[in-house]
């Protein structure tokens, strides 16, 4: 039967993990949620942000985003809506602790 392929498991980013236990030292509380990897409450914003967490090596791919990725992400450009990428250390201290 055609259609979108489905996956019944989402491959993770080999950088998530040590992302996300920097994210939880800093106060972070992680939810994992498509469209993208997840959302992160932040404490000192007192909200939820989307978070894309990619390899710091696939920036810039062609392909570095589903379809639906980027449908999501267009719509947040169009309507101002803030979301974050994470590749590095310095990403997730960037957006939790300034």
């Amino acid at each position: 039967m055609p259609g979108p392929q489905r996956y019944s498991h989402n491959q993770r980013d080999t950088n998530e993990e040590p992302l996300l236990t920097l994210a939880a030292q800093l106060g972070g509380c992680w939810r994992e949620a498509p469209p993208l990897d997840g959302w992160i409450w932040v404490p000192r914003l007192a909200r939820w942000m989307p978070v894309e967490i990619k390899r710091p090596e696939r920036e810039r791919h062609a392909d570095q985003y589903t379809p639906m990725q980027q449908q999501f992400l267009a719509w947040c450009e169009r309507n101002h809506a803030p979301h974050w990428v994470w590749r590095t250390e310095a990403d997730v201290i960037r957006d939790l602790q300034t």
